[in-house]
C-alpha cells in the first residue's frame, strides 16, 4: 500500500468509527428515525456493527511500521517522538473539551485529581472513553522494534511457533482475568495490548504478503476485478452485519482492506477520503465529545441517520483545523528546546 492509499483507507476507517459510535446500540430508535428495517431491526444499526474501526487502524499501523523497519527507519527513539506528538495532540484536545465540559457538564468534568491523572496518561479515559486504545497503542508502538525484529527474522522459525502458543495462552488467561477482575486497570490494559497485538500482526502479515508477492497476487485474477471485488465487499459487510462475532473482527478487517486495494481510488471520492484521512486523528479524538458526552442533543437533532452522520462528520472535520494548528504550535515549541 502506498502512503496515499493508507490515508484514503484511514478516511474510510474514521467514517466507519463515526457510524459505529452513532448507531450501535439497542436504544437507537429513541433518538433517531431509521428509514429501513430488516425484520424489526433498523438497517442502520445492523450496518454499524460492520464498522468496528480499531482493527483497521491497527492493521495500518502494523503495515506502516513494517515498511519503516524494513528500510531501517524504525527505532525506539523515532517512536518516542511520534508518540509524544500524538499525546500532545490528545492533551490539547482534552484541555479544550474538558474546559467546555466544566461549563456544560460540571458533574463529570474534571472530577477528582485521580481522574485527571488517569486521563492525562490515557490509562483510564473517563473523559472520552473512545480514546481507550491510545495507551495500548502506545505500548505496541514502543515494543514494535523488538516485535518486528523477531517477525522479520528468517532464522529460528521455531521461536515463532513458541510465540504463537505463548500469545494464545496470554490471550485466554487475560480474558479470564478480565472476566473475574473487571475493575483492574492493569489487567484490562494488558488484555487490550494482547488483543491489539493480534490486529497489528495482521498488518505485518499483509506487508509481507504484498512485499513478497505484490498487490496483484492478493486475490486470484477473477476476484481482483473491481466489479467482483465490490460484490464480495458488499457480501462481506452483509454477513458481518448479520453475524456480529468479535472473534472474526481482525480477519474481517483484513479481508475488507484486501478488497479495497482492488480499486484505483482516483477521482473525487478518493480525494475526499484522502482529505478526511489526513484529519482522522482529530476526528477520532473529538467526535464522541460532540455525539456522546457534551452535545448529543445537537448532533441528534436532525433525527434521520444520514443527516445525523453528516452533521457529526462536518463538526468533527471543522474542529480538526484549529486543534491541529494549536497542537502544531505546541509541538514546535516542545521540539525546539
Amino acid at each position: 500500500m502506498s502512503k496515499e492509499q493508507t490515508t484514503i483507507f484511514k478516511g474510510i476507517a474514521i467514517l466507519m468509527m463515526l457510524a459505529f459510535h452513532l448507531f450501535v446500540g439497542a436504544d437507537i430508535e429513541e433518538w433517531c428515525t431509521p428509514w429501513v428495517y430488516v425484520g424489526d431491526k433498523p438497517l442502520v444499526g445492523m450496518l454499524a456493527r460492520a464498522c468496528y474501526p480499531v482493527t483497521f487502524f491497527l492493521i495500518f499501523t502494523g503495515y506502516g511500521l513494517s515498511y519503516l523497519f524494513d528500510r531501517g527507519r524504525l527505532t525506539f527513539a523515532t517512536q518516542i517522538r511520534r508518540l509524544l506528538r500524538l499525546y500532545i495532540f490528545y492533551w490539547v484536545v482534552s484541555i479544550v473539551f474538558v474546559s467546555i465540559g466544566m461549563v456544560v457538564d460540571p458533574a463529570n468534568y474534571p472530577k477528582s485529581w485521580l481522574h485527571v491523572v488517569a486521563n492525562i496518561s490515557a490509562v483510564h479515559c473517563t473523559y472520552n472513553g473512545e480514546a481507550w486504545f491510545l495507551f495500548p497503542y502506545m505500548l505496541i508502538c514502543l515494543s514494535s522494534p523488538w516485535l518486528l525484529r523477531g517477525a522479520m527474522a528468517e532464522r529460528h522459525k521455531w521461536l515463532k511457533v513458541v510465540f504463537v502458543v505463548f500469545y494464545a495462552f496470554c490471550f485466554l488467561a487475560l480474558k479470564w482475568l478480565v472476566g473475574h477482575h473487571p475493575e483492574s486497570v492493569i489487567i484490562r490494559q494488558a488484555h487490550h495490548y494482547v488483543v491489539l497485538l493480534f490486529y497489528f500482526s495482521l498488518g505485518v502479515l499483509l506487508y509481507h504478503w504484498i512485499a513478497l508477492r505484490g498487490k496483484a497476487s492478493l486475490l486470484p485474477r477473477p476476484f481482483s476485478q473491481p466489479l467482483v471485488a465490490g460484490c464480495l465487499l458488499l457480501l462481506l459487510v452483509a454477513v458481518k452485519s448479520c453475524f456480529n462475532v468479535s472473534l472474526i473482527d481482525g480477519f474481517y478487517a483484513l479481508a475488507v482492506i484486501v478488497l479495497l486495494l482492488q480499486f484505483s481510488w482516483r477521482g473525487g471520492v478518493g480525494r475526499v477520503l484522502f482529505h478526511i484521512g489526513k484529519h482522522s486523528t482529530a476526528m477520532w479524538l473529538t467526535h464522541t465529545y460532540y455525539a456522546v458526552y457534551l452535545f448529543p442533543c445537537f448532533i441528534h437533532a436532525p433525527r434521520y441517520p444520514v443527516l445525523i452522520f453528516l452533521l457529526l462528520v462536518a463538526v468533527s472535520w471543522l474542529s480538526a483545523f484549529p486543534l491541529e494548528w494549536l497542537s502544531q504550535r505546541v509541538v514546535a515549541r516542545v521540539f525546539s528546546k
